[in-house]
């Protein structure tokens, strides 16, 4: 699903809005769920496991990500 997605947002929130719009509970482990800035210089990646949730944060400081849809 291609939407805007505040990236300021903490992995709470981002947890939030993947229950919200993709209807994917996070909480319950199992999925990796991908948001990326709208320029394709940040993604953040959010997931969790047994112990707790995750959020990676990647910014690239030349070149884009690939657009995927």
């Amino acid at each position: 699903m291609v939407t805007p997605t505040e990236l300021r947002c903490g992995c709470s929130r981002f947890c939030a809005i993947a229950q919200e719009k993709l209807n994917i509970n996070i909480y319950r482990g199992g999925d990796i769920v991908l948001f990326i800035s709208k320029s394709s210089a940040i993604c953040k990646l959010v997931c969790a496991d047994a112990k707790g949730t995750s959020m990676l944060t990647r910014t690239l400081l030349a070149g884009r990500f690939e657009k995927m849809l």
